[in-house]
């Protein structure tokens, strides 16, 4: 069998003495020494760990804008709070793929070659938006966990990735759910709603998987019934009608967002006339 090419080198740099020693007992001698391994410790090891470190720097750069702005969120449905786990990124090689988990069991795994080149991957938390909170509202959804970020946001694959997202026991139970009607949800930013996905329950690990071609923001949902249809005037699905639902008028008003919840009036535009609803109904007036 031909030495490996870092012996071939090593030879080189180091020949054989005089007295010269059968080749295969040379060759094992420079695989076992402690020469060797202080070799390439010395000149490999470093490289090694500035390229990965190069890699995870890029990684948790284009991490940054799922990141959560705190610590803590607030479920809408439940009205309680649940810590949000620290963002997990992992570099999968196109040829191996791999899995990668976070705390609370949010996972996706990657099959070889599901990726057209190798990628830097990562789990996180995404930043509030009540727009996807108006969204499950309008369709009498409601929040069986916290939103999941799978990203980079896009990243598209050539066979099917399994996604895990956990779900809430506490959130299940006080707000009437079954277990074996929970779904994965996938938020489309364009079409600004919530799309079911074809979904298995595990209730001993108390996950929900799905099979995804992209990366995108998802989380478990279910149907809540009649009654969970925000009012007309509470844009963002939060259960009141306060201020915040006047900045969403506002910034759609100012093109920020596609005029659509804002036009609470139906007459096809943002405007104060839709900014007036709202304050009358924070006022309690008819």
């Amino acid at each position: 069998m031909r030495p490996p090419l870092l012996i071939l080198l090593l030879l080189s740099v180091f020949p054989a003495p005089a007295t010269a020693m059968p080749n295969e007992d040379w060759v094992e001698l420079i695989m076992t020494s402690t020469m060797t391994l202080e070799v390439v410790k010395r000149f490999y090891a470093p490289e090694m760990q500035k390229i990965e470190g190069e890699r995870l720097r890029t990684a948790e750069s284009r991490a940054r804008h799922f990141l959560p702005r705190n610590s803590r969120t607030t479920v809408a449905a439940g009205r309680r709070n649940i810590s949000v786990p620290l963002p997990v990124l992992r570099i999968f090689e196109h040829s191996k793929g791999g899995r990668l988990r976070r705390s609370d069991n949010a996972a996706m795994r990657v099959p070889a070659s599901a990726l057209s080149q190798s990628a830097d991957l990562f789990i996180a938390h995404p930043d509030d938006d009540p727009v996807r909170e108006g969204a499950a509202a309008r369709k009498r959804l409601l929040h069986a966990s916290l939103p999941v970020g799978f990203g980079p946001e896009g990243t598209r694959f050539n066979s099917s990735v399994t996604i895990t997202v956990p779900y809430d026991p506490e959130l299940v139970e006080t707000q009437g759910l079954k277990e074996t009607d929970l779904q994965v949800h996938y938020w489309n930013p364009q079409a600004r709603t919530w799309e079911a996905l074809s979904s298995r329950v595990n209730t001993a690990d108390k996950t929900v998987g799905a099979d995804v071609l992209h990366l995108s923001i998802y989380q478990v949902l279910a149907p809540g019934g009649a009654g969970t249809v925000a009012a007309p005037t509470d844009i963002n699905g939060d259960g009141v009608t306060d201020a915040s639902d006047v900045q969403l008028v506002i910034d759609q008003a100012r093109g920020r967002s596609a005029c659509t919840t804002g036009d609470i009036n139906k007459d096809g535009a943002c405007n104060v006339a839709d900014i007036q609803m709202i304050v009358i109904k924070t006022l309690g007036k008819k």
